[in-house]
């Protein structure tokens, strides 16, 4: 059963099927805990889980072999490996709260208004691309990335539609197909583009880089007549900074310094995510309201927004 074997395979990749492992130790146990035990195990550690997840690993649970003398050998084995995991994890973490700063540094933090874009990929293009005065043009990055088909002649014969040519920096390559994918998956007007090219017969990742040069170049944000929205680059910021436990003070630097990349006419619309969660924040209690309530009202100053004034909006808790 190929099939099954992958899904096993995949699911024992979920941090909370690791978790589950790691508390309850057997097969047995977990049919025992049942979705509705493995649910509220999830929600008391602060994962987010899918139901069909909990329900995959209860129906393998039911299936397993019983467990051979050893067991006991063989789950220590697990415990070793699984704090090796967690340990790398956090240096992962780590490295990439570190990557948000110096992105937050540089006038690449502006490709984080193209929805579709997060914060690591914008800081992987930013840091194999380098400044971009480098570039005289947008060609340039292409040409440099390779990002452009082989060219095969012959005699009479001149073929324009060859792979990829061998030549080029391949981690820019990889950082800009990269963001194509993400752009596809998660931008409606990239993904009715892509439809338009697979329709030609052409790679759906063939995605140009002139926008992203004229914004990184131009100072400014996204900004096309097909694109229903942009999304807000301090916003993603934070998000991510309270998703990766980031110091108060490391946050609010990279805010400062990111403010100072933003263009003048961006700053009100910038301001306006950010007055309606520190409402929230000094209405409650806890670390991350604590941490936001000092951070956003010295971010919304040097935005000249009112740090006060509350608007409804349907975009997700910065505080959840």
């Amino acid at each position: 059963m190929p099939g099954y074997s992958r899904c096993v395979a995949d699911l024992f990749d979920s941090p909370v099927v690791l978790r589950m492992a790691r508390d309850l130790g057997s097969a047995a146990a977990i049919e025992e805990a049942g979705v509705a035990g493995l649910s509220q195990r999830a929600r008391q550690a602060g994962l987010k889980v899918h139901r069909s997840t909990l329900e995959t690993l209860v129906a393998w649970a039911r299936s397993a072999p019983s467990a051979e003398e050893p067991a006991t050998l063989h789950h220590r084995l697990f415990l070793e490996l699984d704090a090796d995991q967690l340990a790398k994890a956090r240096s992962i973490d780590a490295s990439e709260s570190e990557l948000a700063g110096l992105l937050a540094r540089t006038p690449y933090a502006l490709l984080l208004s193209i929805v579709g874009i997060n914060v690591v990929s914008a800081a992987e293009f930013a840091g194999e691309m380098g400044p971009i005065e480098r570039y005289p043009k947008a060609r340039a990055i292409t040409g440099r990335a390779g990002s452009f088909p082989a060219r095969y002649q012959s005699d009479r014969v001149d073929r324009r539609d060859g792979a990829l040519i061998r030549h080029a920096n391949h981690d820019l390559r990889y950082a800009i197909l990269m963001i194509a994918d993400n752009l596809i998956k998660c931008n409606e007007y990239f993904a009715v583009l892509a439809r338009g090219w697979r329709l030609q017969g052409k790679d759906a990742r063939d995605l140009r880089v002139r926008i992203a040069y004229q914004m990184v170049a131009g100072r400014m944000a996204f900004q096309h007549p097909c694109a229903r929205r942009r999304d807000s680059i301090l916003r993603k910021l934070i998000q991510f900074a309270l998703e990766q436990g980031a110091a108060s003070d490391q946050l609010a630097r990279d805010l400062d310094a990111a403010v100072s990349h933003l263009p003048a006419t961006l700053h009100r619309e910038e301001a306006a995510p950010l007055t309606e969660p520190l409402a929230r924040v000094r209405k409650r209690r806890g670390a991350g309201p604590h941490l936001l309530g000092k951070i956003l009202p010295v971010v919304l100053a040097k935005l000249e927004g009112d740090p006060v004034k509350s608007s409804e909006s349907g975009e997700a808790d910065l505080t959840e």
